[in-house]
């Protein structure tokens, strides 16, 4: 049996022996790498994320409930000082008193508007103040116009209300869908004309107002409170609560007549009431020329559940209606629809499947046809490409004439128009 010392000198057989530098050398480097490891470990220990936390401060209802309770206070205290009714009624009629005609025009000089503050109620004489008249002072005769100072006050005191009433709504500066629609809801029983809707009308009118105010402004969820209370579409939509006229306001988007041939058309077009949604075939039959190439591109596009619900109903007709004040919004949407390929190109092939549906559509009602090489030549010379084989998205938006094309596209009422007209203007030449 082979002893220990054998088998300690059979394991350093061959080994050089380490001298007493080389001892120390290899102790200094034992040592420097268990410090480095060392300070490796502190810098780990002191990164604030490997820390653990052990407070965590928790939400007081109580708290809470405090801060909505002040919120709501301070917004009270805001409301009391608006100007009501009483108040504008006496301002307008100091005014009046106190103001004298020039060139047809009621002016007030500085004198007269201080005996105005004089009369007027103590929240009327919190807004005219002399910074208020040097606003409006007209440099030459350092008078002011009597309709441009009361309609300031007027305007400046219903957009307060309006933005007081909006933050009632909110506890931040944004309002969502469900709080715009809250606030339509409340201001329906004000507007003569939309008072006795129906519940089931009611819902449809609130949802194509509130989309209204969303669809245009990118976010489709929510819109900043002093956005909403500047809007021009809120302007519209108190423009009937203030004065409506059925014949003046016919056009607007919120008016009863204008909110009939939307919704009704929607429901009309429905097979079944009750299903709440469009298909493609029952979509087919909206307006009077829509071409069925052009809807299955826009269900494939928008609606690929194939289920066309009232909101991306009205968001198509928001689309066709106002396409010249939002055309970049407007241009997206229906640009998706013509670029089959994704490419960014509208090339022949493209343009041969919408044509194929508009020949169709021009059979069925017996109207002269046209070749497709005259149809795409008239198409390319409208446009001018940079590149003679396609139209390309950068073409279209520098034309600004994109909304023609989308037009012809989409529907065989449009197509004929501007067929007529081009024929037409052509023989005049």
């Amino acid at each position: 049996m082979t002893s220990w010392v054998q088998q300690l000198q059979e394991y350093t057989k061959g080994t050089k022996p380490k001298n007493k530098k080389e001892l120390k050398e290899e102790v200094e480097l034992k040592f420097l790498q268990n410090l480095e490891k060392k300070k490796q470990q502190q810098t780990k220990t002191k990164n604030k994320d490997e820390i653990p936390r052990f407070f965590f401060p928790t939400k007081s209802p109580i708290k809470e409930l405090i801060k909505k309770c002040a919120r709501k206070r301070k917004l009270k205290k805001k409301k009391i000082k608006l100007l009501d009714p009483k108040d504008i009624e006496q301002l307008l009629n100091s005014v009046k008193k106190h103001s004298v005609e020039e060139n047809e025009e009621l002016i007030i000089d500085y004198e007269a508007f201080c005996s105005v503050q004089d009369e007027v109620s103590p929240k009327c004489k919190r807004i005219l103040k002399p910074s208020l008249f040097l606003k409006f002072q007209d440099p030459l005769n350092g008078n002011v116009s009597s309709f441009n100072l009361l309609k300031y006050i007027i305007n400046l005191s219903t957009f307060k209300k309006r933005l007081i009433d909006m933050s009632f709504l909110t506890e931040n500066e944004w309002l969502t869908r469900t709080q715009i629609e809250i606030y339509i809801k409340k201001l329906i029983p004000k507007i003569p004309d939309l008072d006795n809707l129906g519940f089931s009308f009611r819902k449809y009118y609130i949802q194509m107002s509130c989309q209204k105010f969303l669809y245009f402004r990118g976010n489709s969820q929510k819109m900043r409170v002093l956005d909403f209370a500047l809007s021009k579409d809120l302007e519209l939509l108190n423009e009937l609560v203030d004065n409506y006229s059925g014949e003046e306001f016919e056009e607007n988007w919120f008016s009863k007549s204008s909110a009939e041939l939307v919704i009704n058309e929607f429901l009309n077009l429905q097979d079944n009431q009750d299903k709440g949604y469009l298909t493609q075939n029952e979509f087919i039959s909206f307006g009077t020329g829509l071409i069925p190439e052009f809807a299955e591109r826009l269900f494939q596009e928008h609606i690929p559940d194939g289920r066309m619900t009232f909101q991306h109903y009205v968001n198509y007709v928001l689309i066709s209606t106002y396409y010249s004040e939002y055309p970049k919004k407007s241009f997206e949407y229906l640009w998706k629809i013509i670029d089959i390929n994704k490419n960014g190109k509208f090339d022949e092939l493209v343009l041969k499947f919408f044509f194929k549906g508009l020949i169709r559509q021009l059979k069925e009602r017996n109207m002269e046809e046209v070749t497709f090489s005259s149809f795409m030549s008239e198409i390319f010379d409208l446009f001018k490409p940079k590149y003679y084989n396609f139209i390309s998205k950068q073409d279209l938006l520098r034309s600004n004439s994109s909304v023609v094309l989308f037009r012809i596209l989409g529907d065989v009422d449009e197509f004929v128009t501007w067929d007529e007209r081009s024929t037409n203007n052509i023989d005049q030449m």
